[in-house]
């Protein structure tokens, strides 16, 4: 009878200390779901605060303060997320979106540039957040800025935005020729 007594015990424990993280990431989901943000950041401040090593939490922490604009407060979960999972693209993304909004265009880029292997459906997004690093970015980060775009280009060379971004960096960099080739090829796919 002790025998039971103690698995019984040790279930009714294991069902207890897994019920509240499950309900709060459950109820986190459905009320982002449902577009109710704050309620969702809620429910996954406390699924965090349980389980700081998952970067889930984290990205959908931040995911819900970022749909509120609170951009700021979206930063540090989205940093976490992208650290806890570096290969995470939606992590990354929503990282580089968030620093775009905070005007940090270099760190922005240094996001991008561990973001590899961008899914087709998520490419134009990856595009436009580049575009926009590379406009925010410092004169000093052209050349990784250049390097970035050209690696989007050679998976997807029908992007606008890219050439954009890349006649922005030739710009600066005082390569003229460079310059209208680029705007060219965006006027082009006009």
């Amino acid at each position: 009878m002790s025998k039971l007594r103690i698995v019984l015990t040790a279930t009714l424990i294991a069902m207890i200390s897994v019920s509240p993280l499950s309900a709060s990431w459950d109820e986190g989901v459905a009320a982002f779901r449902a577009k109710k943000y704050q309620e969702a950041a809620e429910a996954f401040q406390s699924y965090v605060s349980r389980s700081p090593k998952q970067p889930q939490g984290h990205y959908m922490l931040g995911m819900s303060l970022l749909q509120q604009k609170r951009y700021r407060e979206a930063l540090n979960p989205l940093l976490e997320a992208h650290q806890l999972g570096p290969g995470d693209t939606n992590s990354g993304l929503a990282l580089a979106q968030t620093q775009v909004k905070l005007g940090q265009g270099n760190a922005a880029l240094e996001t991008l540039a561990t973001v590899a292997d961008v899914p087709e459906k998520q490419r134009k997004n990856h595009h436009k957040l580049l575009a926009l690093a590379v406009d925010l970015s410092d004169s000093g980060r052209a050349a990784q800025a250049r390097r970035l775009i050209e690696q989007a280009l050679a998976v997807d060379r029908s992007s606008k935005a890219l050439w954009v971004a890349l006649a922005e960096v030739a710009d600066r960099t005082n390569r003229t020729d460079e310059k209208f080739s680029a705007l060219a090829k965006a006027f082009e796919l006009d």
